[in-house]
């Protein structure tokens, strides 16, 4: 069978031996050898990463086509001497190439081992310190070259994923103001608009880019041995857009919900983390009990119904981790790296 897309010819039962391959993949031996027992195989890790990034364009080309349009212009945004390359799967190998280098020129201590993306108040990064890891916190508030919406920032943001040593973890705390269920009578997201939402509104579309800065940079962590891991509000529609969603159906991610509650939270804030298989599911946890008596000050109405007032001070404090749920990552990532 031949489809025929956009001018893009595909053999689709190839493309479906290619993704069920990818798919069935030990994440131990992601590329295709064992990388974390052995010395890496410069030649046999480049021809691995070329036929992932060509498969996973297929895939992505054959369903829209955005991250085959838009990743190679993020990239070139941020790399201008990738203009040179001539197609998109260039783009990302030559990219891709700096890590390999890494991987064969530096001795992995010297490397990063995780890199908290859109950290805010570095709470996760805190607690991975803590617990002996060596890694970095970008936020745009520490720094105007982290700024995702910029070609700096979008640079920063790959030097430090190539930076970083294999079973390294990279955790994305993207912004989700655009994407939650309480702004969704003005974000206008929905499955017919594939969930961009009202793109006349300049917030809506700040996130959308955002979106396709993480689903890029995700892309590029898992393939080059790392584990990505996006967090999430529980009414969060991100991972709903087609390029994360690709990545995600792509390499067969897994959505664990939790409840920040539940690690010592002040609401019970459920969140959804998105993860490959087998890593972080230790996350799960039950719906912790109402905590309205933490976070809202009860009162009544000249009619008699209750009123809930928000508690400023905490409403902000449960924007970010707390000590709890960062160390319950720092644990479970030691777990992984132990087993890998």
């Amino acid at each position: 069978m031949v489809i025929v897309k956009r001018g893009w010819t595909l053999r689709q039962s190839w493309l479906d031996h290619q993704l069920k391959s990818i798919q069935q993949l030990d994440f131990h031996d992601f590329f295709g050898f064992s990388i974390f027992h052995r010395t890496f195989d410069w030649p046999a890790g480049h021809c691995h990463i070329k036929s992932v990034c060509e498969a996973f364009m297929d895939y992505d080309k054959i369903n829209g086509g955005r991250a085959w349009y838009f990743w190679p212009q993020l990239l070139t945004l941020a790399f201008p001497h990738l203009e040179q390359c001539n197609n998109g799967v260039e783009v990302l190998v030559t990219v891709a190439e700096r890590a390999l280098a890494n991987f064969v020129n530096c001795c992995e201590d010297e490397m990063l081992q995780f890199v908290e993306f859109c950290a805010g108040k570095a709470q996760l990064s805190r607690e991975m310190i803590r617990q002996g890891f060596k890694g970095a916190s970008v936020d745009i508030l520490f720094h105007q070259n982290h700024d995702m919406m910029s070609a700096k920032g979008i640079r920063t943001w790959v030097d430090m994923i190539c930076s970083s040593s294999r079973k390294s973890l990279h955790w994305f705390g993207t912004r989700c103001s655009s994407f939650v269920v309480l702004c969704l009578s003005a974000s206008l997201r929905y499955p017919c608009n594939r969930f961009y939402g009202d793109t006349s509104k300049p917030w809506v579309e700040v996130g959308n880019y955002q979106q396709e800065v993480t689903a890029l940079c995700m892309f590029l962590c898992i393939l080059l041995g790392s584990w990505p891991v996006l967090e999430q509000p529980g009414s969060s529609c991100m991972m709903k857009l087609p390029s994360l969603s690709h990545v995600f159906n792509f390499f067969n991610f897994k959505k664990t919900v939790t409840y920040m509650g539940s690690f010592g939270g002040p609401f019970q804030k459920p969140l959804q983390i998105w993860h490959p298989e087998g890593t972080f599911e230790g996350l799960r946890r039950e719906k912790p009990d109402p905590l309205l008596d933490l976070c809202a000050e009860v009162g009544e109405s000249w009619n008699g119904d209750k009123t809930f007032t928000g508690n400023k001070e905490l409403l902000e404090l449960s924007e970010h981790y707390t000590a709890q749920f960062g160390s319950a990552v720092a644990l479970i990532f030691d777990q992984i790296r132990s087993e890998a």
